[in-house]
């Protein structure tokens, strides 16, 4: 019996604790606002959500009964795991939004919540596992075919850009994958009648909340201990921008202004150049030209090289960033989003166009404020 009330006991510790890290998680993340905005607001009101687990277990243990209304939210957040997924993986990989809100996602969640509280699911609970079951497979090969088809850039942002918040956006995902498995496992269980222990269960709950809350910390702080010095000023970009040598002249003075015209609305509408994994190729089909006419382009009538194009236009949008959200992101987040593929070539192209690294450029910002 006294074993049974010292783990009440730490079960308890552990519920006030993770309450606790949840809720200056959210207020941190409330004040410092950090990373792009529909993956802060998702992983806020996740967040707030996911503080019901641990104040519904301590209420529960307290008052040996649960309280409805957190009872109802604890118990069905499993359908947020997968949107949550989806939508971190997008802002990973910079995908544009869709027109429709991001919690949309989540209206199955609040509605399967509503009718717990309301005792409106008995009608529903013969098809509740199989309706959960479908709703994570769908989000789980999802998020997985965007892996799939973007691994390149995945693994070029756990190389090059790691401590980014978007470096441990992927944490998020990989541990709302883990949950998502989990949670399955355990309502398997409880449908064909196995018999779980509670405070194993708690226990687990009460660490996969401080997992998530401890990720969303580093996202926050993102601490210098995981990140390392720029090393030499080279980059691959400088071993693969050898230049295609022109054997003769396809376009006239005025297709090549033509043609520039049509390059610059491309980069104001669509922005290219923030695609890590851009080439001369694919921005020539962008343009429906040939590689040779657009490398002419370039090199003759613009009088610069490719990458330096490229190189400029990423310089000019990791000065926007700093000087427009001088709070919301490390030097490591801007060099992402800008779409260098390392920060060795952000550092090296940033001094070349101010003389300065890119912290010192943020510290003269900050005075002129």
């Amino acid at each position: 019996m006294d074993n049974v009330d010292n783990y009440r006991e730490i079960l308890k510790l552990l519920y006030v604790f993770s309450f606790s890290l949840g809720l200056w998680t959210c207020l941190n993340m409330l004040v410092n606002k950090p990373g792009p905005r529909g993956a802060r607001l998702s992983l806020l009101v996740f967040l707030a959500v996911l503080l019901f687990v641990p104040l519904n277990g301590y209420l529960g243990l307290v008052m040996n009964e649960a309280v409805e209304l957190l009872d109802s939210v604890a118990s069905t957040i499993s359908w947020c795991y997968g949107p949550l997924m989806l939508i971190l993986i997008n802002n990973v990989l910079r995908r544009q939004p869709h027109t429709y809100l991001p919690l949309v996602h989540f209206l199955p969640f609040a509605l399967f919540a509503a009718a717990h509280f309301f005792h409106m699911d008995g009608w529903v609970f013969d098809y509740y596992l199989f309706l959960l079951l479908s709703q994570l497979s769908l989000y789980l090969l999802l998020t997985l075919r965007l892996v799939y088809q973007h691994r390149q850039r995945l693994l070029m942002l756990g190389k090059e850009f790691r401590n980014s918040a978007y470096y441990w956006m992927l944490y998020l995902v990989a541990g709302l994958f883990v949950l998502a498995l989990y949670d399955l496992a355990l309502m398997f269980a409880i449908h064909y009648g196995l018999t779980l222990n509670f405070y194993f269960v708690s226990t687990t709950a009460c660490g996969f909340c401080l997992y998530l809350s401890t990720i969303c910390i580093f996202l926050l702080v993102q601490p210098n201990a995981f990140e390392s010095e720029p090393g030499p000023e080279s980059s691959q970009e400088d071993e693969e921008a050898h230049e295609q040598k022109l054997r003769y002249v396809e376009l006239s003075a005025e297709a090549a202004i033509e043609l520039a015209e049509k390059l610059n609305a491309l980069i104001d509408q669509h922005k290219p150049h923030l695609d890590a994994e851009i080439s001369l190729s694919k921005l020539a089909a962008l343009l429906g030209v040939t590689t040779h006419q657009l490398s002419e382009l370039l090199n003759i009538h613009l009088e610069t090289s490719f990458y330096d194009f490229l190189n400029h236009l990423r310089y000019k949008e990791a000065v926007r960033l700093m000087e427009n959200y001088p709070d919301n992101y490390s030097i490591t987040d801007i060099a992402y989003l800008a779409g260098f593929n390392n920060r060795n070539s952000f550092y090296k192209v940033f001094r070349k166009y101010q003389g300065v690294t890119p912290g010192e450029y943020r510290k003269q910002c900050a005075q002129t404020v």
